[in-house]
């Protein structure tokens, strides 16, 4: 709560700083070639396909959504969705109440984070950094690629043929898909509060965590006959073949 209220804080003194528009909608046509910040309270933001703002794009009360193969700066929003189109480029992500969803091919060139929203990403988008969310579940397709974590506070991540440098979280499930492939560490956090949730952890067919397993609390680790994985710690594998454990 207190991360929240200073975060909308900040970004209404940004807004402020800035110029603003307020209480109506920001339309950018495609094609555009915008050289400053993009600030709005009250109403939705949308950039055009084949746009360029080398600004930041702040939002408070309102959605923003970028269009196909635009590149644009840090996006900054409170309360509201933010939609990146297909193949587009973005300096980052930083969202309070509100999900993210991510086009296919799309680049988020340092790391995407939002308190309170769900995350999915489409085929084969790259993240330079980090993925995170608290209270919301993590969802990315086929050859997309993390250099940095994958982390939920309280959501379930499901990754499938993705590459990821680690995963964290502390009441979510997780599940591995498709020969997805995990270079550090993927870890279940101890709670700060009693919770009496037992983890659900899926390491699917081919998939492969190369770093070590460790589960700070009661999970159901299940891996596949044909997954390989690190050294484990806290809990007790248990091999399955199909698609799915029973």
């Amino acid at each position: 709560m207190l991360r929240t209220t200073l975060f909308t804080l900040l970004m209404t003194l940004m807004l402020a700083a800035c110029g603003t528009s307020i209480n109506q909608s920001i339309d950018i046509p495609d094609g555009s070639n915008v050289e400053h910040d993009l600030s709005n309270v009250n109403g939705s933001i949308r950039i055009g396909a084949d746009a360029m703002v080398s600004g930041r794009i702040n939002n408070v009360n309102g959605s923003i959504q970028v269009g196909d193969r635009s590149t644009v700066g840090k996006i900054n929003n409170v309360n509201g969705s933010i939609r990146v189109g297909n193949s587009s480029t973005i300096a980052g992500v930083e969202s309070v109440n509100g999900s993210l969803t991510i086009g296919a091919g799309a680049h988020i060139e340092s790391g995407a984070s939002t308190v309170n929203g769900r995350i999915r990403g489409e085929d084969g988008i790259r993240i330079d950094e980090d993925l995170s969310t608290v209270n919301g579940g993590i969802e990315l397709g086929q050859g997309s690629h993390v250099a940095g974590a994958v982390r939920t506070a309280n959501g379930r991540i499901s990754l499938e043929g993705v590459t990821a440098g680690r995963l964290e979280t502390v009441a979510g499930d997780i599940t591995l898909l498709d020969g997805s492939r995990i270079e550090g560490e993927l870890k279940v956090r101890r709670p700060n509060r009693m919770d009496n949730t037992v983890p659900r952890i899926v390491i699917g067919r081919e998939s492969h965590v190369v770093g070590p397993l460790t589960f700070e609390r009661a999970v159901k680790l299940y891996v596949h006959e044909s997954a390989q994985i690190g050294e484990v710690s806290g809990a007790e594998p248990i091999t399955f073949s199909g698609e799915s454990p029973q």
